[in-house]
């Protein structure tokens, strides 16, 4: 579903707040994406900044920064609409929601915010 810039960060200071590890996938075209996870390590209403510094011990950084001032849609849904899809089951226990977002000349950024430890020990109770 469509959400408002404000929306969309809202839900993004609750992903960093709660430290969720983010998986964010970068589509540029058909044929070249990439994709990196980490937590949201810095948010404000221009930038958003996702990297691994606080998971991984590698002295060499990934990560990926959107200028969300160019973001020209928000679109969230939430793992309960996953249905009908091979691993649905799967996903839904092991996310909490997608936020994504989309760039001029049809880059599209997507974010997966993964539970917790643990909500997921939770939902298998």
């Amino acid at each position: 579903m469509d959400i408002t810039r404000e929306e969309a960060l809202s839900v993004l200071h609750g992903w960093k707040d709660d430290r969720r590890i983010i998986l964010a996938t970068l589509a540029i075209s058909i044929k070249t994406s990439s994709c990196i996870i980490g937590r949201i390590e810095y948010l404000n209403a221009e930038r958003i900044r996702i990297d691994d510094e606080s998971i991984s011990e590698h002295e060499v950084r990934t990560g990926i920064e959107i200028d969300l001032l160019g973001v020209t849609k928000f679109s969230f849904d939430d793992t309960r609409l996953v249905v009908g899809l091979e691993g649905a089951e799967q996903i839904r226990q092991n996310y909490d929601g997608f936020l994504f977002l989309s760039l001029p000349d049809g880059v599209t950024v997507n974010l997966w915010a993964a539970r917790t430890s643990d909500e997921i020990r939770s939902s298998e109770l």
